[in-house]
């Protein structure tokens, strides 16, 4: 009995899990059946209701209203088929369809700082110091090209490599490559051929690199070079691109136009005005005829933005509310096309998938370059194997890179290779290059018979073997005339050590003063070839020692002979260091700088006696807000011996002594301080401009024994105020001191030392 109750358990039991089974399956089917049915019903609307495309205008900073405008598409569930942008709509309406939302574009740009990301350059800090040494004493924005037997310059102010970090991490290329033809939405973006004037519309290949293109505004960004083509803004040839989106997709076209208006007639005035006049027009010009292009059935926004100009990338959430409010205004055009709930989240459930994690990188490779060797690149990386990418130390390091100065731009890109992510660096060789001409300039005055000046240019060969040798030769004009060669000749690839033989002929001339007035004219004619080895320690600091051979005349030629004449000969051993981490040379708002010599004169001629020289210069600088305070320290000794007239130290002029004439104080055991309280009264543009600062200062310096201005002994005061301001060609300070012994003064002082 047992035995066939088991069984008969058995057979009931199988029934029951029979019939699950089966109302599991059938329950699978009905609702199978219901989603296709659904699927049938919604891909029916989809192909019953008009396709929609965008085509987003370009304007500069004016085009963050494009992000208010979708806001308002999502809020009335307006659906998107199709994406053509040009410029600044190439960026907004890319980044949609590459997935994010108009609410993360705009956390995005509101975390970006707009000023930033068009300087090229990395902090000052993270400069090799080499490179700061020559930026110093030269123009960094003007170098031309010498190097092909012609001159030639860079193709764009920026190269806008910031930029195009900015983009991969807005589409999400920092966690893998994203192509346009991959894209949830068709997408299209427009360029000009600056070669030949055509419109170029890229469907294929990069996402970013493309957006990159179409906002190279010509002058100002360096083109992008797409299949052979230098590309640069699109707003040239198709600024609101309405038949481009009616070709890709569209039954209807909505059109939004935030391009700049023309100029008034009384706003013209310049050079620079006329110029963006004329790129108004040609603009203009080509948007009427896509107006032109547009039906009953399209619709035109058109944002009231105002006073926002195409470089208030600062006030972009003026130009989103402008957005909003210009969407809203059409609200009841829109309507009609609207979804339904439903619809519309079925419509956006391909487009907003969720971003992919951190890459793990498993290798680098690095483009094949042309002169500058790839262990240069490697050692700037700080991208570790095996560990999720973290995609702000990697544009941290590029940036770094292309301080170096060899490249016109540095990007990357991140693709799977038979499972295995790589990360390609593409860096971008000058093509002006290897070889600069660049200049320098600096003149001073204090309004009375003293202007002095010079007129400097630099010729420098980079990249003469595969270390890294370059070629430094330098011509001076003015009160310091020079003649000057180098050969920088690095050691080892990531160029830790090096060896520099120089040789250079220096006349100098100083006034010499007896109670505040010049009686004489001290002219000194020094030759010198030195041999230095030297290591760099990392980006901010050079240990050097060295030999230093030395010719010398020295005589008064006008006015009262203070020194005898001399002639004389000496050689003798160097040692210097010197660490810089100054986010500005001039205008500095943090970090330090420090540079201390010796140098010991063992071998002399006739009847001067070995001497020994040691000098140190300390700046140091800390901010709060819009407030610097600088501290800065100077002092020279003589450690052995008496130290020459022609050797001495000397203080006076503007910033060493404001309120006394330029080198006025001559003497040995020099001590000098100087405390600057400084305002930045105006900030630069995002795009070109230039800082303006405002700063009081006091100054105290002395000689142990005076050369001259015997009665100046003890510590000399000045107190005074300045405006200043950064320029293409340097520093530019205007100011005014008062020394208890010196004198009242205006001075004026522009360019580099």
């Amino acid at each position: 009995m047992s035995v066939r109750r088991k069984a008969g358990g058995v057979r009931r039991g199988g029934m029951r899990r029979m019939l699950g089974i089966g109302l599991g399956l059938g329950v699978l089917a009905l609702m199978g059946a219901g989603f296709s049915e659904y699927s049938h019903a919604q891909s029916g609307a989809q192909a019953k209701r008009p396709r929609i495309g965008l085509a987003l205008g370009g304007g500069g900073a004016r085009g963050a209203a494009h992000i208010g405008v979708l806001e308002v598409l999502e809020e009335m569930r307006i659906p998107v088929d199709c994406v053509v942008g040009t410029s600044m709509g190439a960026l907004v309406g890319g980044a949609y369809a590459a997935g994010r939302s108009p609410a993360a574009m705009a956390e995005r740009v509101g975390q970006t700082d707009w000023t930033d990301i068009f300087i090229d350059e990395p902090d000052r800090a993270d400069v090799k110091l080499r490179k700061k040494q020559l930026d110093d004493q030269t123009f960094p924005g003007l170098e031309i090209g010498v190097g092909s037997g012609s001159a030639a310059f860079r193709s764009g102010a920026v190269a806008g490599d910031k930029i195009k970090f900015f983009i991969n991490g807005l589409v999400g290329a920092d966690r893998g490559q994203r192509l346009i033809e991959s894209l949830a939405v068709p997408t299209r973006i427009i360029a000009t051929d600056i070669a030949t004037g055509a419109k170029v519309v890229l469907k294929d290949g990069s996402l970013s690199q493309a957006m990159r293109a179409s906002m190279s505004v010509p002058g100002l960004m360096v083109p992008v070079i797409i299949d052979n083509k230098k590309l640069v803004d699109g707003g040239l040839v198709d600024n609101v691109p309405v038949v481009e989106a009616r070709k890709l997709c569209a039954d209807i076209v909505i059109a939004v136009d935030v391009g700049t208006p023309l100029l008034k007639s009384e706003e013209i005035a310049g050079v620079l005005s006329v110029a963006v006049q004329m790129i108004n027009i040609l603009t203009n010009q080509n948007v009427e005829a896509s107006f032109a292009a547009l039906n009953k059935s399209d619709l035109l926004i058109r944002p009231d933005l105002g006073t926002v100009t195409a470089a208030d990338f600062n006030r972009h959430a003026e130009a989103i509310e402008a957005g909003r409010k210009a969407a809203r205004a059409v609200a009841a055009k829109l309507a009609p096309l609207a979804l339904t709930r439903i619809e519309y989240d079925y419509q956006m459930a391909h487009l907003r998938t969720r971003q992919p994690p951190p890459v793990t990188i498993d290798a680098i490779e690095v483009a094949k370059l042309g002169r500058v060797n790839t262990e240069v690149v490697r050692k700037h990386l700080d991208v570790p194997l095996s560990e999720p990418l973290d995609a702000a130390r990697l544009n941290k390091s590029l940036v770094r890179l292309n301080g170096e100065g060899d490249f016109q731009s540095v990007d990357y890109a991140i693709d799977n290779v038979g499972g295995r992510r790589v990360l390609r660096i593409n860096p971008v060789e000058k093509s002006w290059g290897p070889d600069y001409l660049r200049f320098g300039i600096n003149f001073s005055t204090d309004f009375n018979n003293n202007a002095p000046y010079n007129l400097r240019a630099v010729y420098h060969r980079t990249w003469m073997n595969p270390l890294g040798a370059e070629w430094l030769t330098t011509l001076q004009l003015g009160e310091r005339e020079v003649i000057a060669t180098e050969w920088y000749q690095p050691l080892d690839k990531p160029q830790r050590w090096y060896v520099k033989p120089a040789a250079s002929f220096v006349q100098s001339s100083r006034g010499l003063y007896v109670e505040g007035s010049r009686v004489s004219e001290f002219e000194v004619q020094d030759r010198r070839m030195a041999v230095e080895v030297g290591y760099n320690l990392g980006m901010p600091g050079q240990l050097r020692l060295g030999w230093l051979e030395r010719s010398l005349k020295a005589e008064t030629v006008t006015g009262l002979a203070l020194f005898e004449a001399q002639r004389a000969r000496s050689g003798g051993p160097y040692l210097g260091f010197e660490y810089d981490t100054l986010d500005e040379r001039y205008f500095p708002s943090r970090g330090l700088f420090l540079n201390a010599n010796i140098r010991d004169v063992r071998r002399v001629d006739r009847e001067d006696a070995p001497y020994a020289r040691a000098s140190l210069e300390l700046w140091k600088a800390w901010s709060l807000r819009d407030y610097t305070l600088q501290l800065t320290a100077e002092m020279g000794s003589t450690t052995r011996g008496v130290l020459p007239a022609y050797d001495a130290f000397t203080l006076g002029g503007p910033f060493r002594l404001s309120g006394f004439a330029s080198d006025q104080l001559v003497g040995d055991d020099m001590r000098f301080a100087r405390l600057a309280l400084q305002r930045r009264l105006l900030a630069p543009s995002g795009i070109v401009g230039a800082s303006v600062y405002a700063g009081v200062l006091a100054e105290a310096g002395k000689m142990g024994l005076p050369y001259t201005e015997a009665r100046l002994t003890g510590w000399q005061k000045s107190f005074g105020v300045y405006l200043g301001m950064n320029t293409i060609v340097g520093p530019l300070y205007f100011g005014y001191s008062n020394a208890p012994k010196g004198r009242s003064t205006w001075y004026l002082f522009l360019g580099t030392p």
